[in-house]
């Protein structure tokens, strides 16, 4: 407005009260229209502005403010309705006109300009949190490989044990028995058959212990119960499971994984009420197989659950489809490997 008044002083023009007031008002319309961004208060205020360059003929001199939201809103016709408003052409509308469209242009630009800002910072922000996934991702991963190293060794130690002590006893057992055999005092016999009897009830014993020292305490199919539990709630499931406990640890706590991650996305964000998992045990594969009825799109992105998910299948050598056409389809096939075996 500074530059307009100055303006219209440099040409010698007298500038009337009601002529200043007028542009207040086209300028606070125009400022309307880019604050607010509902179409309705928008559309309102460009009307005015329209009807006020209709009526009152000094307005002519801010039509590029006009002109510039009405192609924004209306498009081309906007343009057409602004060029016909120019009723008065003359040096001074020339100049004030390119005064005006020079600040609407640059407020457009200062506007794509914060617009482009926010896309950097939301880009920056959806960076952040995937890095943060990723590092919680890598941190569950170490503590589960230490579990498995941990895991690996108890079998090793039980195996030990039940080798080195287990035959121990049992040699023992033997040359006892054989000495009741070979014996003649009944007293003899009596004690040998004791100790002997002594020692069969310890290797029993040892071997119930070691037993249970083995890889026994994670079970593939007891914790796809747990986990499957809470949906008994929500959903009608059809699971069913045909992989072996005695696969290899480390693929175990795999297929674990991939399967809390697709029922925890389930679980959170789809609307679908029938879901099907079925982990098949064949010849050469080991298959996954999860299907659910939702329309709801799922929180599966690459930066955790798909990436996660697909991670762990190449790690097997395994291969990963995946479709939404009708709810979430997931196809997960990981071959028998010999170095699959710990």
């Amino acid at each position: 407005m500074f530059f307009i008044l100055i303006s219209m002083y440099l040409i010698g023009q007298q500038v009337e009260v009601f002529t200043i007031f007028l542009g207040l008002c086209i300028f606070i319309f125009s400022l309307s229209m880019e604050v607010f961004e509902n179409s309705w208060i928008q559309r309102i205020a460009l009307v005015i502005s329209g009807a006020l360059c209709i009526v009152f003929p000094e307005c002519v001199l801010y039509i590029s403010i006009f002109i510039m939201h009405a192609a924004q809103l209306f498009g081309p016709p906007g343009i057409f309705t602004g060029v016909l408003l120019l009723l008065r052409p003359n040096l001074l509308t020339l100049l004030l006109t390119v005064i005006g469209t020079y600040l609407i242009l640059r407020s457009s630009y200062d506007k794509k300009f914060r617009i482009k800002s926010h896309l950097i910072q939301d880009d920056l922000e959806h960076e952040r949190l995937i890095l943060l996934q990723r590092q919680q991702f890598s941190q569950e991963e170490t503590l589960k490989q230490m579990e498995v190293a941990t895991l690996k060794e108890r079998n090793r130690i039980s195996h030990a044990l039940h080798d080195q002590i287990g035959h121990t006893l049992s040699a023992s057992i033997m040359q006892l028995e054989a000495l009741q055999i070979i014996t003649n005092e009944p007293v003899v016999e009596k004690k040998l058959e004791q100790v002997s009897g002594i020692l069969q009830s310890g290797m029993n014993e040892i071997r119930s212990t070691i037993h249970n020292l083995y890889d026994d305490s994670f079970l593939l199919s007891q914790k796809m119960d747990e986990i499957l539990h809470p949906l008994e709630k929500k959903a009608q499931v059809n699971y069913q499971n045909t992989i072996s406990d005695e696969i290899p640890i480390g693929l175990k706590y795999d297929i674990l994984t991939i399967c809390k991650e697709m029922i925890t996305n389930f679980m959170k964000y789809s609307n679908g009420n029938q879901l099907q998992l079925f982990l098949l045990e064949q010849n050469n594969y080991y298959t996954i197989q999860y299907k659910d009825n939702g329309n709801k799109t799922h929180n599966i992105t690459p930066g955790m659950g798909l990436t996660m998910m697909k991670e762990l299948v190449e790690k097997h050598k395994g291969v990963m489809t995946l479709q939404t056409t009708n709810g979430y389809d997931i196809f997960i096939r990981i071959p028998k490997q010999e170095e699959h075996h710990d």
